[in-house]
């Protein structure tokens, strides 16, 4: 809920700032703005106070990059079909250049990697439109090089993959400018190559897909340097296949996509999951996979509160969802597709 000052913030700023908290409620709803389809009204009170009238910038959201349009398109949750989106940051003031990875953290700031100009940009609470980033990590001490996948752990510090050096680099809360990451993990012990996704669990270790080497390396909490993983996942029977996206459910299961690419095992496009721990040549305890699955070019990957699976498919333009538990050649339970959308290239995704 937005406070008393925060509100006279948002007034004294003036209507463009207002106007983009006003553009997000769509996704949460308030007494004004319905809550959207396919969303429970949980926010849908009756406001007491002007403030009250506008929902939280944290309002149960996808985030989109879209490297096709260098943009950011924010959608209620529950979006599916032709359905455009709530908000999109875009333009030449926001320094988006080719953007991948997307993160929020708990406030709501939003975290951008930018892979061609080698930079991640961050945007306040209900940013929209040609709007520019709060900060910027950018220039030669951050070692940033192609930054692909970010995550963001409970302190806001940010790991990002980076996908031309092999790198995962670390950069404290709040960096911004030409700093150096507080941690670095490079080298021919660590296994990276050509990193692309990252997720953490709540231990702070770090779970990167390697592209280039159909594997998933797993690096413990704090972890700088030249270091081993503490765990690989990969091999013949783990039917990795250009793993590109990962994300961890509450159990600590593994979930992967597979874009099928650059020499890949299987070859196949494919969503796998695989259990908490999993280590060496492991078959997947579930896939994703076939003609009714749809899934081309998959990249993105983020599991709501449902359990519910949403990919981005990059070469289709869209975002896919499957119930949670989904198996097999299985039909996604919705499909975020059409020109309303604007959805071009989608890479990273994230809910909040």
């Amino acid at each position: 809920m937005i406070t008393p000052d925060a509100y006279q913030r948002c007034r004294t700023a003036g209507p463009a700032t207002l106007g983009a908290l006003l553009a997000l409620s769509a996704c949460a709803g308030s007494a004004s703005t319905p809550v959207s389809p396919g969303l429970q009204p949980a926010t849908a009170v009756k406001a007491k106070a002007p403030w009250q009238r506008l929902a939280s910038p944290q309002c149960p959201c996808l985030y989109v990059a879209d490297r096709g349009k260098q943009s950011v398109t924010i959608y209620p949750a529950g979006a599916a079909g032709n359905t455009a989106p709530v908000a999109s940051i875009t333009g030449s003031n926001t320094g988006l250049n080719r953007p991948w990875g997307v993160a929020l953290d708990a406030s709501a700031n939003l975290y951008v990697t930018s892979t061609q100009d080698n930079s991640v940009v961050v945007f306040a609470p209900g940013a929209t439109g040609n709007v520019a980033p709060t900060s910027t990590i950018s220039g030669p001490s951050t070692g940033l090089d192609s930054p692909s996948g970010i995550a963001l752990d409970g302190d806001r510090n940010m790991y990002v993959v980076n996908y031309s050096t092999n790198a995962v680099s670390v950069f404290a809360a709040g960096s911004s400018g030409d700093v150096a990451p507080v941690q670095n993990i490079a080298g021919p012990e660590t296994g990276l190559v050509a990193p692309t996704g990252i997720a953490l669990d709540a231990a702070g270790n770090m779970y990167v897909t390697n592209s280039h080497g159909n594997s998933v390396v797993v690096f413990g909490a704090g972890s700088s340097g030249n270091v081993a993983p503490i765990q690989t996942i990969g091999g013949s029977n783990t039917m990795l296949s250009a793993p590109t996206g990962v994300a961890l459910d509450e159990s600590g299961n593994i979930y992967v996509t597979n874009s099928g690419e650059y020499g890949s095992l299987s070859g196949e496009y494919s969503v796998t999951v695989y259990a908490a721990g999993a280590n060496g040549n492991v078959a997947p305890i579930a896939t994703i996979a076939g003609k009714k699955a749809r899934l081309k070019d998959s990249y993105g990957i983020v599991r709501d509160a449902t359990g519910s699976i949403h990919v981005a498919n990059f070469s289709l333009n869209d975002v896919a969802t499957y119930a949670a538990g989904a198996a097999g050649n299985v039909k996604p339970i919705s499909v975020l597709k059409g020109g309303k959308t604007t959805l071009k290239e989608p890479v990273g995704i994230t809910i909040q």
